[in-house]
């Protein structure tokens, strides 16, 4: 009798963990198809000239960079409207700025802010999930749109490390 409650036990925390992997795994493919959908959704193809870089700590790699539009536009109202359609984040966002004319991105490793200066050209292509970074001319770096949303989760515990 013993033996089967033992056996009982031990079969029902398996399929408990089991689900728990099962979830947990669900969710992560969850949250990046949500941050791809977000970034498409944005309908951004912009270029900025970076006016300002803040490093906040070395340590982390966490920053923020702030420009002036020189072509498209970076609508607040879209990130907003898209915001309240979120269901595995409780927010995404890049434009940090109200303002038509500016744009202010909080950075993340691997984008640290330190990578950047004063005078690069940020190109954002929402059709193409990028980001371009151009410095007199050359292609400095190129990265993902979706992965540099700042994101906030409902748990707020993140899931990508950087909270």
């Amino acid at each position: 009798m013993k033996r089967w409650i033992i056996l009982a036990t031990i079969l029902f925390f398996g399929f408990l963990l089991f689900r728990l992997f099962v979830k947990t795994s669900g969710r992560y493919e969850t949250i990046d198809r949500e941050r791809e959908w977000y970034a498409t959704q944005l309908h951004y193809d912009f270029s900025a000239i970076i006016d300002r870089v803040i490093v906040e700590t070395e340590k982390v790699q966490f920053g923020t960079i702030t420009g002036n539009l020189v072509m498209g536009t970076a609508s607040p109202t879209i990130e907003d409207s898209l915001g309240r359609q979120l269901k595995a984040h409780q927010s995404l966002k890049l434009n940090q700025r109200k303002n038509l004319q500016k744009i202010e991105i909080v950075m993340y490793p691997p984008m640290a802010a330190r990578n950047y200066i004063v005078g690069d050209s940020l190109v954002v292509t929402s059709s193409t999930d990028e980001i371009i970074v151009f410095r007199n001319g050359k292609k400095v770096t190129e990265n993902k749109l979706s992965e540099a949303l700042e994101a906030r989760f409902a748990s707020m515990i993140s899931l990508d490390g950087y909270w």
